[in-house]
């Protein structure tokens, strides 16, 4: 099956897909959190409300988040982990609407002095690293140390648990793939390899040939990267896969922000639907991170 979209020429045109597909994703996917499973796929814009009763357009933590990391890239061969806790710290104090469990602890605990690299006895496997990791994939470093250190570290310093880390690390993979000018074949086939190379503990393979009515959407790590990654195997469109998704409902704002990330990265920001991207609130400013970065 064919993405019937003509993929993205330059690197621009991906990188603000990818930033901005996990924004549109985030904010369409927010009315649908915690929500049961809808087959009828009633879902269909971006309409606000929802469990926190969101404004149509507003940043939920998910973008937040993710915007917190691209701040924290000083420029595409550098990633400041001590600008990354502050920021968390100041977004923290700000009282956000939405706000996970362990990134709360988490950052409670970075006030406290906790070490920068995180605590690897940390066991849980929420998905907080996984819905704020993309922006990494913007940094023009090989696929070694530093780069290696410098995303575990982006996940430790909230999810200690190897399954956060590998998850980052899998999804990052397809990012990259997709914005160094891969199709929708081949950032599917870099999430493969990854997985394999990084002894992933489940078929993510087998996870794509499941039903819709299959498909898990919870807040735990693998379920989110599942989500995402069955969403460019099986949908033909950005739209259909946020639809797809955000009718399974459970941590609907996630699962389409990551998935939104993985469409964008290969084809390009035109491919957004304009009547969802013109009313995200944080776009602008996104807009803004991304581009510092490419000069």
């Amino acid at each position: 099956m064919e993405l019937p979209t003509k993929a993205a020429s330059s690197l621009e045109s991906r990188a603000l897909g990818m930033a901005l597909g996990h924004a549109v994703g985030d904010a369409f996917g927010a009315t649908r959190e915690f929500a049961e499973p809808d087959p009828t796929f009633s879902h269909t814009e971006i309409v606000g409300g929802g469990t926190f009763g969101w404004r149509a357009g507003q940043p939920t933590d998910d973008t937040d988040l993710a915007m917190i990391v691209l701040r924290s890239m000083p420029s595409r061969t550098e990633f400041d982990l001590k600008a990354m806790r502050s920021l968390l710290i100041e977004w923290h104090e700000c009282e956000p609407i939405d706000i996970g469990v362990t990134i709360r602890q988490a950052i409670v605990r970075l006030k406290r002095g906790a070490a920068l690299g995180g605590d690897p006895e940390t066991h849980s496997e929420a998905n907080g690293s996984l819905m704020r990791v993309a922006g990494l994939s913007l940094l023009d470093l090989p696929w070694m140390p530093p780069f290696l250190k410098i995303l575990e570290d982006q996940t430790r310093l909230t999810h200690g648990h190897e399954n956060c880390v590998l998850a980052d690390r899998i999804l990052i993979s397809g990012l990259r793939a997709g914005l160094r000018g891969g199709d929708r074949k081949e950032v599917i086939r870099a999430m493969r390899l990854s997985a394999h190379g990084n002894k992933w503990p489940f078929d993510i393979s087998g996870v794509a040939t499941l039903s819709w009515d299959q498909l898990p959407t919870t807040g735990w790590v693998c379920d989110t990267l599942h989500a995402a990654f069955w969403s460019i195997v099986n949908c033909r469109s950005f739209e259909e896969a946020m639809v797809k998704l955000a009718a399974r409902g459970g941590d609907a704002d996630t699962t389409c922000a990551v998935a939104g990330a993985l469409f964008g990265s290969f084809s390009g920001v035109d491919n957004l639907p304009t009547r969802w991207l013109n009313v995200i609130e944080a776009k602008e400013e996104i807009e803004h991170l991304v581009e510092s970065l490419l000069r």
